[in-house]
C-alpha cells in the first residue's frame, strides 16, 4: 500500500510504501527540512542522488528505530547474526552490513570478531570509509567446534570525518556445531 503524504510546507507531496519513497528537494533548505521529516516519522535517508540543476533525490526507507540509526551514523544488520547448526566438517559464511546512514563520510579504524570461531573473511585494510548513505559487506566465518554453541560479537569502531564523532556498532554471533 502506498500513501501520499505532504512534506515541505504541502511544497511536496512524497509517495511512502512499507519499503521506500522517493523525495525530490530542489534546494540544500528543503534536505534540511526532508532530513527532519525522517527523524520526526522513523524513516531512514538511505540515499542521496545530487541531479542537474540542484536537484536532490533523497531515498527515504521507513524501519522501526531508524532515526536513531541514523542519528548514530553506524549501524550493523542484521543485529543478530545466528548460523544456526552446523556441521562440524566445514565453515558456514554468511554476511553482516555495515551502513553509514549519516551525511558525513564515516572511517572504519576498528574490526573485532569474537571468539576465534568467528572470522571476517578477505576484510579490507583498515581504516575503510564508508560514503553517506551506503554501506559496507563483510562476510563472517563461523568454524564449529562439535556438539558445542558458540556466542561472540562482532564490533566495529570509527569516527565521522567532518564532526570528529566517534562511533562504534555491535551485532551478536552465534552458532552451533554437530
Amino acid at each position: 500500500m502506498t500513501d501520499r503524504v505532504p512534506v515541505l510546507g504541502g511544497r511536496r507531496w512524497i509517495a511512502v510504501s512499507a519499503a521506500a519513497a522517493v523525495l525530490i528537494v530542489a534546494s540544500a533548505e528543503e534536505l534540511r527540512a526532508a532530513e527532519d521529516f525522517s527523524q520526526k516519522q522513523k524513516v531512514l535517508i538511505t540515499a542521496v542522488i545530487f541531479g542537474g540543476a540542484g536537484g536532490v533525490a533523497a531515498v527515504l526507507n521507513h524501519r522501526k528505530g531508524s532515526a536513531k540509526a541514523a542519528k548514530a551514523g553506524v549501524a550493523i544488520s542484521p543485529r543478530n547474526l545466528d548460523f544456526g547448526r552446523v556441521a562440524a566438517t566445514g565453515p558456514a559464511m554468511n554476511f553482516v552490513a555495515v551502513s553509514n546512514p549519516s551525511a558525513e563520510i564515516l572511517r572504519i579504524s576498528e574490526l573485532r570478531i569474537e571468539p576465534p570461531q568467528f572470522e571476517a573473511v578477505d576484510a579490507p585494510v583498515l581504516p575503510l570509509e564508508i560514503q553517506p548513505g551506503t554501506d559496507w559487506k563483510l562476510r563472517v566465518q563461523y568454524r564449529p567446534q562439535s556438539g558445542k554453541k558458540a556466542h561472540g560479537s562482532l564490533e566495529v569502531r570509527g569516527l565521522l570525518v567532518r564532526s570528529g564523532k566517534s562511533l562504534r556498532a555491535k551485532t551478536a554471533l552465534r552458532g552451533e556445531g554437530q
